[in-house]
């Protein structure tokens, strides 16, 4: 059964809701990061 956005916040509340954010947010800061100091290296050579 596949959830609609509104189902799921409501089971998950805003808390988890926050939380779950937060962690995709850290992630894509982290790639990001890997990824501009891969660049970097790179570009140095």
């Amino acid at each position: 059964m596949v959830k609609t956005w509104q189902e799921s916040t409501v089971v998950y509340g805003t808390e988890d809701l926050l939380t779950s954010l937060c962690n995709s947010v850290t992630r894509v800061l982290s790639v990001a990061t890997q990824l501009f100091t891969t660049l970097s290296t790179c570009l140095r050579l």
